[in-house]
């Protein structure tokens, strides 16, 4: 059975109480996706996160100082660029990037989060993005019978 294309995230914990309504917001708008919620105890984490990132469609990473101080996000960020995956970046908080992580990041689009008015504002673009379109669940056609 095929899997349906995804979108995997890639953001530090700390800031959970920004991505998660992200998420939900990507969710609501049919965006099929992967985060590490709910990996199993005693799972070989390096592996279960390699085949996901090999596996995923899109790779979306939220920067802030936190995701650039975590060996665990920068590694799934090395491993995705090694792997040629399709990067976009969402930038949290405004961040100084270190010399090398500006070069990994540079060419690859990115979405200023302080550039909308609010968060809702930022939500409503994140889903109309066309970047996210090969993970979007297809759309269910509506067929209307006439009466006899």
């Amino acid at each position: 059975m095929e899997q349906q294309p995804y979108v995997f995230i890639s953001y530090a914990h700390a800031d959970s109480g920004k991505v998660l309504p992200c998420i939900s917001a990507m969710r609501q708008c049919g965006i099929a996706l992967w985060y590490d919620d709910g990996i199993e105890a005693g799972s070989e984490w390096p592996e279960f996160i390699a085949q996901k990132v090999l596996s995923c469609t899109k790779f979306l990473l939220f920067v802030s100082d936190s995701y650039l101080n975590s060996q665990n996000c920068k590694r799934e960020l090395n491993f995705a660029i090694s792997r040629k995956k399709d990067i976009l970046t969402i930038y949290l908080d405004q961040v100084d990037l270190s010399p090398g992580m500006e070069m990994q990041l540079g060419t690859y689009q990115a979405i200023y989060v302080s550039r909308f008015g609010s968060m809702e504002a930022f939500h409503n673009s994140l889903c109309a993005e066309h970047y996210f379109d090969p993970c979007r669940a297809p759309q269910v056609l509506q067929v209307q019978v006439a009466p006899a």
